[in-house]
């Protein structure tokens, strides 16, 4: 993580728990001006103060240290999970109504056609999940 993007996750912690620079700096034992220097990403804290700032931000440790990417891709592999899961269940349904309808030709005809379309729908929607 870059000191830009610390600063921010350091800055926007902050003002989630209403503290001000100087709230920050009393809990961690710094002066304001560091705690400044680190929301406008001049450098980072000293590692020695990291379980500090986790405890004062309610933030953990790991979220301090691992890179945006990181949390991107765990975020990202829950909704994919979501997604599939979903899919799979929207299917089993699909499946279920359709064997349910009455024989008639022109019926399953346009029930195939619902059913296709609906999963094309749901893939589509999978497809962009996975993309962001």
């Amino acid at each position: 993580m870059d000191c830009n993007e610390f600063g921010m996750l350091i800055r926007e912690s902050r003002l989630k728990k209403s503290m001000t620079q100087k709230d920050l700096a009393k809990i961690v034992n710094v002066s304001d001006k560091a705690v400044s220097k680190w929301e406008r990403g001049e450098c980072f804290p000293d590692i020695n103060l990291f379980e500090s700032l986790s405890e004062a931000l309610d933030v953990s440790i790991d979220k301090l240290m691992l890179q945006p990417d990181e949390h991107k891709k765990s975020k990202n592999s829950v909704k994919r999970i979501v997604a599939v899961v979903l899919w799979v269940i929207l299917g089993i349904t699909l499946c279920i109504v359709y064997l349910m309808l009455p024989v008639g030709v022109y019926v399953k005809r346009i029930s195939i056609f619902f059913i296709v379309c609906s999963y094309l729908a749901v893939f589509a929607i999978l497809v962009h999940s996975f993309n962001h």
